[in-house]
């Protein structure tokens, strides 16, 4: 749900995985691609940010459009990867991305990605580990990790500083304090 409760969109996992955008206001809805994956509303709610799936291409793109994809516009396509997630900053300059690739041995590689969304470029971080969460802090300085045993990461907003805190974390409850 859009937090002014005006929109929504659902996922939907039978018997196929889609999303279906709701406008609540006029009961209107609208089934989106199956394709589109990664849903995540922008900050003032008026557009979405997703991937979306090129099988002709085998790449994914990261997309911006109207919460029901009209008028979409691609950020940057990724060729042989799948994305994992998305992390987009408050100020929606930035998104950290996870992305995987599948081996022949059926090995599954990661990857992390600092996205800068007005230039539309990719920077990999390649020193960053594995991690199941991230949030950015209000003024997008800062950027908490937590990785898949539960421990707690901090790095600045462009990565030049990475710190382990050695502190563990709990089923991602954690928050920024914004003063």
């Amino acid at each position: 749900f859009s937090t002014g409760g005006k929109q929504a969109i659902a996922k939907v996992s039978e018997p196929k995985e889609y999303y279906v955008f709701i406008n609540l206001t006029n009961g209107q809805s609208k089934t989106l691609s199956e394709n589109v994956k990664q849903v995540k509303w922008s900050k003032n709610e008026n557009k979405i940010y997703y991937t979306y799936y090129d099988e002709e291409n085998n790449s994914y793109q990261i997309n911006i459009s109207d919460p029901d994809t009209q008028n979409w516009q691609n950020i940057v396509t990724l060729d042989n990867q799948n994305v994992d997630n998305i992390y987009i900053s408050n100020n929606e300059n930035y998104a950290l991305v996870t992305t995987y690739t599948s081996q022949e041995s059926q090995e599954l590689i990661y990857k992390k990605y600092l996205l800068d969304i007005n230039n539309k470029s990719l920077k990999e971080l390649p020193n960053i580990e594995d991690f199941s969460y991230a949030l950015w802090s209000p003024d997008d300085k800062w950027i908490a990790l937590i990785d898949y045993d539960g421990l707690l990461s901090i790095a600045n907003g462009d990565f030049s500083k990475f710190q382990k805190t050695g502190k563990k974390v709990e089923n991602n409850n954690m928050a920024w304090n914004d003063t």
